[in-house]
């Protein structure tokens, strides 16, 4: 959902460190100048808010560096602090943050990044002590220290080679962040080895070379079980068996590991991780491209030869759809990584100007109704819905006398693009988002359910003609999971977006749309009374058309 602006953000630029038990004095004073309050700014118009690029500090010891305090509800013992879960070092004991009380749960661990510092985190990733780690957490935000919001609840396995990785689906900037074990995979003691807090969005773990919009590959490959992809698949890989790393063949350097994340993104900061000592890289350059073609040396730099994550910040202040790691040296034969772990982060975008948009956060008057920002078509209430504050959305109770209307927002154009967060309850009804659907020949309407109630999204069209055009989605839904959708008709074709991707090849259509006859636009709910959605919405938008990279650029700028 789009984030609150006017708040307070640390910017902390990232650091190369070592297998170390306590952070060099040297690295620490780096660590403390970087931690400065920064505005949020606010990109013009409709641009989104920036998340400035934050990482948690490594710590060495509860309180050092000032002003960053790591605690835990209860530490079986002096050698097990909270704050080895935050010290970057995944080495054997005391590297790491074992609570005591045995089978006494919750137990929890807290990151306090000061007074008035708050932090927008998007994504939490933890690596497991086997055996011992949390099966289940809760993610919680505090701006006081007092008062905690649950932001999302899952489940580790339990592997202690696998970063895990979890999306806040509830990014909002928080002073202390808590993570509460429920039980462990012995229900006696917890481990966290560690965690790592940050508000940038990973690239997701892959099985392939391709996984959606992204493609990775390398220069050469030692064999068909060390592929370039192993590098991106979230295993660390410490233990030599698994061959989850990309390994180049044993030829003279450079090397070369590239990633594609099929259009251009911001990138400051990224990890290595490599498994075993003496077979890792050493000297190489961080590259961007827009073409793949004409490259741009980011950041000139080298990895120490441990077996530890190692954070590398490079003030890249650009977007290019291509990075690589050209690699000039290494301390084996070969170039080897574990894992790249790649953050992109939220940047200034062209996001599209809105004829209408309606957002719970704020513009709500006493009836619940939502007013437009843009212009004047004011959302209202019918029946009974329900306002949440975790995220910010209207609630609508699966019922036909549960919806919200306007006016006859953009009729008869040419083209058209609507834009809406939601979740659904149950994807096995058919469930209107959004429509102007009047009877047999509507405008527009954007709907889950393709009429067989089979939980797929699609968007549908008149032609001014009264030929109906569809653009529908082939894979299902999950309930009670955010999307961010968007239906457009450009102009040439009907296209259907899910998260920033298009998930319909595009149906041609003529160019026209019919102005259907007078009936007002309607959110969760067909105007014949029928396919009443229930679920969660949130930031709904009309516009004129958007852009492929349009559509992408409100996606990230809401992602959940």
């Amino acid at each position: 959902m789009k984030l609150k602006t006017a708040i307070a953000l640390l910017w902390f630029t990232l650091l190369v460190l070592g297998n170390c038990q306590t952070v060099p004095p040297e690295i620490l004073q780096r660590q403390v100048k970087a931690a400065m309050t920064i505005p949020m700014n606010q990109a013009a118009g409709t641009g989104p808010v920036l998340y400035p690029a934050w990482n948690n500090v490594f710590m060495a010891a509860s309180n050092t560096p000032n002003p960053i305090i790591v605690m835990g509800d209860t530490d079986s013992a002096s050698d097990f602090p909270a704050w080895h879960a935050f010290d970057n070092s995944i080495g054997a004991a005391p590297a790491f943050w074992q609570a005591g009380t045995l089978g006494s749960f919750p137990h929890y661990i807290t990151y306090n990044s000061g007074a008035g510092i708050n932090n927008i985190l998007v994504q939490l990733a933890m690596i497991q002590y086997v055996n011992f780690g949390p099966s289940n957490f809760t993610l919680l935000g505090s701006t006081d220290g007092s008062t905690w919001i649950g932001l999302f609840t899952n489940t580790m396995v339990n592997d202690e080679n696998l970063i895990q990785t979890f999306t806040n689906p509830v990014p909002s900037a928080y002073q202390y962040y808590r993570i509460s074990a429920s039980n462990s995979y012995n229900a006696t003691y917890v481990i966290i080895r560690e965690a790592y807090l940050s508000s940038g969005w990973p690239i997701p773990n892959l099985s392939g070379y391709t996984s959606g919009s992204i493609t990775v590959s390398a220069d050469s490959e030692f064999s068909a079980t060390y592929r370039a992809w192993k590098a991106f698949d979230g295993d660390k890989a410490l233990s030599t068996t698994r061959a989850s790393q990309w390994v180049s063949a044993t030829t003279s350097f450079p090397h070369w590991l590239k990633v594609d994340l099929g259009r251009p993104e911001n990138v400051s900061r990224y990890q290595l991780w490599q498994d075993v000592v003496n077979t890792g890289i050493n000297a190489f350059t961080f590259d961007g491209s827009q073409d793949d073609n004409a490259w741009t040396t980011i950041q000139t730099t080298n990895a120490l030869n441990v077996i530890a994550p190692q954070w590398f910040g490079n003030g890249n202040t650009n977007s290019y759809r291509y990075y690589r790691l050209n690699i000039t040296s290494g301390y084996g034969a070969a170039a080897q990584i574990a894992e790249w772990r790649i953050f992109r982060n939220q940047s200034a975008a062209d996001t599209g100007s809105p004829l209408a948009k309606w957002s719970p956060t704020s513009n709500t008057n006493s009836a619940g109704d939502w007013l437009d920002s843009v212009g004047n078509y004011t959302l209202t209430q019918v029946g009974v819905l329900a306002s949440n504050t975790v995220p910010p959305c209207r609630s609508f109770q699966g019922t036909t006398s549960s919806y919200m209307t306007a006016g006859n927002v953009l009729t008869g154009s040419s083209t058209l693009a609507i834009s809406v967060w939601l979740y659904s309850t149950n994807i096995a009804l058919d469930q209107v988002v959004v429509a102007r659907w009047p009877g047999a020949v509507g405008e527009y309407i954007l709907y889950i359910g393709q009429d067989v109630k089979n939980g797929k999204l699609q968007f549908n069209i008149h032609q001014s003609n009264g030929t109906l055009i569809s653009s529908p989605a082939s894979a299902q839904m999950v309930n009670n999971t955010w999307y961010h959708v968007c239906g457009v008709a450009d102009g040439s074709k009907v296209r259907l977006y899910t998260n920033g991707v298009e998930v319909a090849s595009g149906t041609t259509y003529n160019g026209t749309m019919s102005a259907g006859s007078a009936t007002n636009f309607v959110v969760g709910l067909h105007d014949a009374r029928v396919y009443a959605f229930g679920g969660g919405m949130g930031d709904i938008s009309v516009f004129s058309n958007l852009t492929a990279t349009q559509v992408w650029n409100l996606y990230t700028a809401g992602r959940q």
